[in-house]
């Protein structure tokens, strides 16, 4: 047994003194590097994080490497196929994009006549498969249809996995006479490197829940909802589109405003010539009309609503969804609609010429002294897509039944004010004065609402959209509620649905696997939106 001496007694704590001081700076080094990895380092979030006990927040828009220049299905009704290929371009290119397989402005565009024709061709073959018991597919046309219905195809049809070709494979049409017309078809889809798997299928209803989907999965989701109609009434003996209809012939309906007398009334749809600015209505009778898919890519709960020269004298209300049209470079850019750009600076990018509030008037007084109503109303000036207009907007007469077909007309200025004489018919219609250009004489349009002139009459010479970034509309939430409202269970009803792609890496040409990518190739395309640093900032094209 060691004999306990002085020495050893300072040896022993020592040891012990060496032994804390260690563990000091083990702790030491641990916390040291905690506080590094917090404060120092990015933590990492998973895309689809959301914390329970936070609301969404006031806007949100999904990250830019999911979006793509909109598409234009022209007049076939092939709406639900380019709502449902949308959301395979967009998960690709963002798939495509996190592993390196494309660059940040890359994307590759499908095709979706090939789409409609694999699902056509499949029902042609399996006349009794599930998915071809409804719908058009099995009557051989790609008109028609929902996201919903490409899902049951998926999971009916192993091979639907590779059913998907980029858009230099297949074109697309379009006339209705020429759908699905496909000559690379077969050889396309025999060396299709495109394969992917699908999941998911979470519905949403309700302005809440859809915005909480959204914020949830962060990528684009497909929205399916009956598109709004404004309904206007007018009075039988005053309106010759309405005089020989049978609810004017068989006096079946009192006006509103007087039922002395008899009226009938006119739907307008937000039409594909229109502005569709924001889907708002700008009387008090919204109904519902078809069907419509479009592509959910964010929301503002900030975003007023535009009301056309405050002709409904109401408040605007604010809020709406951001959504991915597919009618072409009509519309805004989303970068507007979220907030990221002023008015100004969206009127150089987006003008959209049928927006009847953009049309400058002249005096007649004016046009009678120049004889040229551009030269005109010259103290309003107007900076729209690139170009700068100074002077009254000269009309072309479209269509014979609200003006003489091919003449030429200014709107009529009220005066000192900036905006056009509007006067109000009796059923409450507003409706506009016009002037020809070559007799000056001054004419009221009764027959048709001035924010749907573009029905009636064109800019003449007018600015363009720009095609890489307009074709976003914005759905108000004021919109929304209201046709909820007149919805029944045999009316198209409006909903968003979330689907998960998951596309294998030898979908990609730089994924370093072997095969025809050729098709790939030539439909890669680059797209990206604007980041300005002020919302006043020039913007050139």
């Amino acid at each position: 047994m060691e004999d306990i001496t002085y020495e050893t007694i300072v040896s022993r704590k020592k040891n012990r003194k060496y032994i804390f001081i260690l563990i000091a700076l083990i702790l030491s080094c641990f916390i040291g590097y905690l506080l590094y990895f917090l404060f120092s380092k990015k933590i990492q979030i998973p895309v689809n994080y959301k914390d329970p006990y936070l609301p969404p927040p006031r806007k949100f828009m999904v990250n830019s490497s999911y979006l793509l220049p909109a598409w234009n299905q022209f007049d076939r009704g092939t709406c639900w196929a380019f709502s449902s290929i949308y959301l395979l371009e967009s998960q690709y290119k963002h798939n495509g994009i996190m592993k390196g397989f494309l660059n940040d402005t890359e994307y590759v565009g499908f095709s979706q006549d090939a789409l409609a024709k694999w699902m056509v061709d499949k029902c042609k073959k399996y006349t009794k498969a599930v998915p071809c018991l409804s719908g058009l597919r099995r009557r051989g046309h790609a008109d028609g249809g929902s996201i919903e219905e490409f899902i049951t195809f998926y999971e009916y049809f192993d091979d639907f996995k590779t059913s998907v070709l980029p858009i230099s494979a297949c074109p697309y049409n379009e006339l209705p006479k020429d759908e699905m017309k496909c000559p690379k078809y077969d050889k396309a889809m025999a060396s299709n490197p495109i394969k992917f798997k699908l999941s998911g299928g979470e519905l949403g209803i309700g302005i809440d829940r859809i915005k909480d989907l959204l914020y949830k999965y962060r990528y684009p989701l497909s929205f399916s909802f009956p598109m709004p109609v404004s309904r206007y009434y007018f009075e039988c003996d005053q309106n010759p589109i309405i005089k020989n209809t049978s609810i004017c012939t068989e006096h079946l309906l009192e006006c509103p405003h007087d039922n002395t007398k008899y009226c009938s009334f006119l739907d307008y749809q937000i039409s594909k010539p229109n502005t569709a600015e924001m889907i708002t209505h700008y009387t008090d009778n919204l109904v519902y009309g078809v069907g419509h898919a479009m592509v959910l890519v964010g929301y503002n709960d900030d975003l007023e609503e535009p009301l056309m020269l405050n002709i409904t004298r109401r408040k605007p209300t604010k809020g709406a969804f951001i959504l991915r049209n597919s009618w072409g470079s009509r519309g805004h850019s989303i970068e507007y609609l979220y907030g990221l750009i002023s008015h100004e600076q969206e009127q150089m990018i987006c003008p959209n010429p049928d927006d009847v509030s953009k049309w400058t008037p002249v005096t007649k007084s004016c046009l009678e002294k120049t004889g040229d109503g551009t030269k005109c109303s010259t103290d309003i000036t107007r900076h729209l897509g690139g170009r700068t207009f100074t002077g009254g907007s000269l009309l072309k007469c479209i269509n014979k039944t609200h003006c003489s077909e091919g003449e030429y007309y200014y709107l009529l200025r009220n005066g000192n004010s900036k905006s056009p004489v509007i006067k109000f018919l009796d059923s409450g219609v507003p409706c506009v004065y016009i002037i020809n250009a070559r007799t000056q004489e001054v004419k009221l349009v009764d027959t048709i609402p001035i924010e749907h002139l573009y029905y009636a009459m064109r800019l003449v010479d007018p600015p363009s959209n720009s095609e890489n970034h307009c074709g976003y509309v914005g759905y108000s939430y004021n919109s929304i509620s209201t046709i909820e409202q007149g919805l029944s269970v045999r009316t198209p009803t409006w909903r968003v649905f979330q689907v998960k792609a998951d596309f294998e890496d030898s979908s990609y040409d730089k994924s370093g696997a072997s095969g025809d990518y050729s098709f790939v190739r030539s439909s890669t395309k680059s797209h990206s939106i604007f980041k300005p640093s002020d919302p006043l900032e020039d913007i050139g094209l």
